[in-house]
């Protein structure tokens, strides 16, 4: 699904200042078939992750940077990048259930870019270049944060993973207001939408409401907010994320603006403040319609509450609760999610309209391995790879329905070729962690090591051959000293009575004076004379 497309570079990005000019750009294009011009937020991370995985980390970099040449100057990150060609008044790209730009350019993308990545990097050689590809996206990832955390008003549901059905109650107030100012969906629906599993006409309708009326921010339904469980999480792990990038980047001798921490303790506090203990999970929240002051629950037994996992729980009695739920099969208020050896459905209590994402169990799957709890890590990892295979044949399914196992293929051409789900399937069967060991200072490259080498070999050879030069001459002063020895002990004699006799010669009964064999006669005397050092050694010898 690899695509190819030249286009100006983002002036924002542009380190040649305010020159434009055309760059080629490769990356993943959300399936196989259509929408070769429209890039996706979630798959293009998921591959680039995927990509970095199997050795191709200049793919995956370039991925990155091709998808954030659509941020917005004020740092607002679309869902989707489309490509120039694409009119701006397009509602759906060909052939395909994608938004166009009239729909997608106000949608913001899930918030899992600093965890992806940082994981590159980490999977990279870390290389000056790596480094300054990641100085680059903590910049602009640092930017959509702010936007976040300072402008945006509202959450969209096509924003969040909470499911369709889940979605019926909490819009009935927008539903409402559409009706009393007669407000219908400016444009005829694809049938290839409307045939999609996600479609509900009464969640769908809404949703094209709020993306089509609230720009100018006045209607009451523009300010219900909605407080996501998933999204809550992705942010706080993202914040995490982005300080320890930080934290590389300083220890590389790049200086980075500071990450504020205060985005991090605050998101924490809203993550802990929807922990529901009557349905010991976590909750979404929504302002009563009208009402900016009060909250109430979205009860839903929905799956992407175990999205909350994507955060670290420090109260690991949550945590147990939590996957407890995956593991039960039945309860008072339909929030078990075991049912038989298959993955996580979107609905509990095994609800037959159940489908099973497998974006949403690999974020679950990623969720627990946060939370230590391998056993179950292991075992969702395990069932959502073996479900995408069928009589030894696999499926990159983007959905499947959850009772019959199948894939849903509707007048969709994207349904069987899910680029997120192919990078899915190789992430998981290579094993989901990775080691996240960063280096204070770049690596070598191979010239600098050739140089390093062949200099340590001439100083290694140096110092051998002065070892060698030295060797030598202390053996020449060795023998010299020899030889001197030698001599001096055959010219040492001992002065006794004016007469000059050899030390040797003596002991072995040799008169020096005339040459004549002597018997030197055995006493006190001459034992004590002879055993003197400082006599057979006279000062002056």
């Amino acid at each position: 699904n690899l695509r190819q497309e030249t286009f100006e570079v983002n002036n924002t990005k542009n380190k040649a200042g305010d020159r434009k000019e055309n760059v080629t750009w490769f990356f993943p294009a959300p399936c196989s078939t259509a929408a070769s011009d429209v890039q996706e937020s979630t798959a293009t991370l998921l591959a680039a992750r995927a990509f970095a995985k199997a050795g191709y980390v200049v793919q995956a970099w370039e991925s990155l940077l091709a998808f954030f040449q659509g941020q917005r100057a004020d740092g607002f990150l679309p869902m989707f990048r489309y490509s120039p060609r694409i009119d701006d008044n397009q509602i759906y790209i060909e052939n395909s259930t994608i938004p166009g730009p009239y729909i997608g350019s106000h949608l913001a993308a899930f918030p899992i870019h600093a965890s992806i990545v940082l994981d590159v990097f980490a999977m990279s050689n870390q290389t000056q270049e790596d480094v300054s590809n990641l100085q680059i996206l903590y910049e602009n990832i640092l930017k959509y944060h702010r936007w976040i955390h300072d402008k945006q008003n509202f959450l969209h549901p096509w924003e969040t993973l909470l499911s369709t059905d889940s979605w019926v109650r909490p819009l009935e107030g927008v539903r409402r207001e559409m009706r009393s100012r007669n407000w219908e969906v400016p444009f005829e629906v694809p049938n290839a939408v409307r045939d999609n599993y996600k479609y509900i006409a009464d969640v769908y309708e809404p949703s094209i409401y709020l993306l089509q009326e609230c720009s100018a921010m006045a209607l009451a339904s523009c300010k219900i907010n909605y407080t996501s469980v998933d999204r809550t999480a992705s942010l706080i792990r993202s914040f995490q994320d982005l300080i320890q990038m930080r934290t590389v980047l300083n220890g590389r001798y790049v200086k980075v603006e500071e990450c504020p921490s205060t985005w991090l303790e605050s998101s924490q506090q809203l993550l802990s403040s929807l922990w529901n203990d009557e349905y010991q999970t976590f909750l979404p929240q929504r302002s009563v319609f009208n009402s900016s002051e009060r909250y109430d629950w979205i009860v839903e037994p929905d799956a992407s509450a175990f999205v909350g996992l994507w955060a670290e729980i420090k109260n690991k009695s949550r945590v147990y609760a939590m996957t407890s739920k995956l593991m039960q099969r039945e309860g008072d208020n339909f929030f078990y999610f075991d049912c038989g050896y298959n993955a996580v459905w979107s609905l509990g209590g095994c609800n037959p309209r159940s489908t099973i994402s497998p974006v949403l169990n690999y974020l679950i799957t990623v969720g627990l391995e946060q939370n230590d709890a391998r056993g179950m890590e292991y075992y969702i990892s395990n069932v959502t790879t073996n479900h995408l295979f069928s009589n030894g044949n696999i499926t990159f399914a983007e959905a499947f329905h959850a009772p019959s196992g199948k894939p849903f293929q509707s007048m969709d051409s994207c349904d069987l070729s899910s680029t997120a789900t192919a990078a899915i399937v190789y992430d998981l069967s290579k094993g989901f962690a990775v080691s996240r060991t960063f280096l204070t200072d770049p690596p070598i490259r191979n010239s600098g090591v050739i140089v390093i080498v062949i200099i340590e070999l001439v100083i290694a050879f140096s110092i051998g051959a002065s070892c060698l030069l030295l060797n030598l001459k202390l053996l020449r002063q060795e023998f010299r000293d020899s030889e001197q020895r030698q001599q001096e002990q055959q010219d040492l004699h001992v002065v006794e009575d004016g007469g000059y006799y050899s030390a040797t010669n003596s002991m072995n009964g040799v008169d020096s004076a005339n040459g004549a064999n002597s018997s030197i006669e055995s006493n006190d005397e001459t034992d004590n004379f002879l055993d003197d050092p400082c006599l057979i050694y006279p000062e002056g010898i």
